[in-house]
């Protein structure tokens, strides 16, 4: 018997597995786990809260002068703080291993949109800014 003539088939085909197979693969999440998460959900949810103060208070002086309302800027930092929040748990809430097989496709939509972002800026920031204005100054 050549070497040649033996195949060995070492692929692991995780698509076609029964979904407890796969769980049964993933550690078990423990208590760690759990009090590790909940505890970055308080430092992301402590730090919105600062930056909302932050953008109240440096925006209150010109919100009043541009907008004649102080708060402008508080309220809509905290409407957005809130839809992140909200996001965050929907996000969350999400199996992602669902996303396996897509993946790929993923990543390449992600990288050509990059690109496209890098390439964009780089074309512009050879541009001469228009007749008239202080950009060049």
């Amino acid at each position: 018997m050549k070497l040649n003539d033996l195949k060995l088939n070492f692929d692991l085909e995780l698509d076609d597995a029964p979904a407890e197979s796969a769980a049964s693969l993933l550690p078990s999440t423990g208590r760690g786990e759990e009090i590790a998460g909940k505890l970055l959900l308080l430092i992301v949810a402590l730090l919105m809260c600062i930056g909302v103060v932050v953008v109240y208070s440096s925006g209150a002086g010109w919100a009043e002068q541009k907008f004649s309302d102080p708060q402008y800027f508080l309220w809509r930092q905290l409407t957005f703080a809130i839809a992140g929040m909200v996001v965050i748990f929907v996000v969350g809430s999400i199996d992602y291993h669902i996303f396996r097989k897509k993946s790929k496709l993923f990543l390449l939509s992600a990288s050509a949109c990059w690109l496209f972002c890098c390439c964009s800026s780089w074309r512009t920031s050879f541009t001469a800014p228009p007749a008239g204005s202080d950009l060049g100054r």
